[in-house]
């Protein structure tokens, strides 16, 4: 029986772009209208294969930058092409300076029932370092309008090793969550991407940012407080109060199929990656011409999927299931990687738990290290 699949939808608009974020998203309205018109083309063009869809994620961008109308639209032309099933979870990504009421009621009214929050800081200062366009007051104002609706399925996306971050401000921050209290949170610490504002800033004042010391002391701080307030550890940097872990993510970690719609978005389908064009006009020339925006097409080896189920897999908590390897790749999982697990286990990165390998406390700091050990 085939396994229901994940839907990624993409919408490449914000206000402002911020000076960490290297994701394909435009600070204007380019086209908005003719991307909107061909997004449903392409929605429309999945119908043929008739895929059982339970997780929709709306991200971006800021998809709440945008008309809530198009998500309406784009809402009813996906239950017209995919099977989607009942209790599907139904994610969308916001920014605190553009949430409204009514535009909340209309994502209910789509079938939206989980809303993720970008705050990344309350602290002021720290949010104009990152270039955020909203402040403290409004991120909690925007959570509050949230929690005003009966609305109980909330992520808040935080993140930590932000310039000039102390340890004081970092447990300011958390002691904020704590008293927001959502039932999801991911805290991510920040990424130097290159091409960004921020990278170009710390090439020149590195000491601006919390060194590799610093950030593993916020890191544990912050996961002992969050497990202790009932938000437990199950990825890397998600945490969630029981029964509130993305499903859709999941997927993504656990290698199971998900189809990516919309420009620069990515599937993986039938051990098929599949990425859509990142060139705007040509997305919305592809589909009016009644093609799909498809940019490259590669079939994923049996090795490499292998290495994506441990790469991934040992991300979660839980860690990778030797019973689910051998499923998926008819050999044991020690055959494969036997040395390497050894290896790790050795050095006291990797433990051993029942049917399941994952990272000890200290594997999970190293994990970037410990990922590398199973590409061959």
């Amino acid at each position: 029986m085939m396994k229901n699949k994940g839907l990624y939808i993409h919408i490449p608009y914000c206000a402002q772009k911020c000076k960490y974020c290297d994701f394909l998203s435009f600070a204007n309205g380019d086209r908005m209208e003719d991307y909107f018109s061909a997004l449903k083309k392409e929605i429309s063009l999945f119908g043929e294969f008739q895929y059982g869809v339970d997780s929709v994620f709306i991200g971006g961008g800021t998809p709440s930058f945008i008309p809530s109308s198009y998500v309406k639209d784009f809402m009813e032309t996906v239950r017209g092409a995919f099977a989607l099933k009942e209790g599907a979870e139904i994610t969308i990504e916001m920014n605190p300076e553009s949430v409204s009421r009514e535009k909340l009621e209309v994502y209910l009214k789509a079938g939206v029932n989980r809303f993720s929050m970008g705050v990344q800081s309350f602290n002021d200062e720290s949010l104009r370092y990152i270039g955020r366009i909203h402040n403290s007051k409004k991120a909690i104002e925007a959570i509050g309008m949230i929690r005003s609706l009966g609305i109980e399925n909330i992520n808040i996306d935080m993140m930590m090793a932000l310039p000039y971050q102390t340890f004081d401000d970092l447990k300011r921050d958390v002691e904020m969550v704590l008293q927001i209290n959502p039932n999801h949170l991911s805290y991510y610490s920040l990424i130097l991407e290159e091409g960004t504002c921020l990278y170009d800033y710390y090439e020149k004042n590195p000491e601006a940012f919390p060194d590799e010391g610093l950030d593993r002391r916020m890191y544990h701080y912050l996961v002992g407080e969050l497990e202790n307030a009932g938000l437990r550890q199950y990825e890397i940097s998600n945490f969630a109060k029981e029964n509130y872990e993305s499903r859709h993510n999941l997927k993504y970690w656990s290698l199971e199929e998900y189809i990516g719609l919309g420009l620069g978005s990515s599937s993986f389908i039938d051990k098929t990656r599949r990425k859509n064009t990142s060139d705007l006009s040509f997305y919305i020339y592809s589909l009016e011409k009644g093609r799909l925006p498809i940019e490259s097409s590669e079939k994923i080896t049996e090795k490499e999927l292998m290495e994506d189920f441990m790469i991934f897999g040992i991300r979660k908590n839980r860690g990778v299931s030797k019973e689910e390897f051998k499923k998926l790749f008819s050999v044991e999982l020690e055959g494969v990687y036997g040395k390497e697990v050894k290896g790790l286990m050795k050095d006291g990165l990797m433990e051993e738990e029942g049917d399941y390998l994952r990272l000890t406390k200290r594997g999970r700091d190293l994990s970037n290290l410990c990922e590398l050990k199973f590409i061959k």
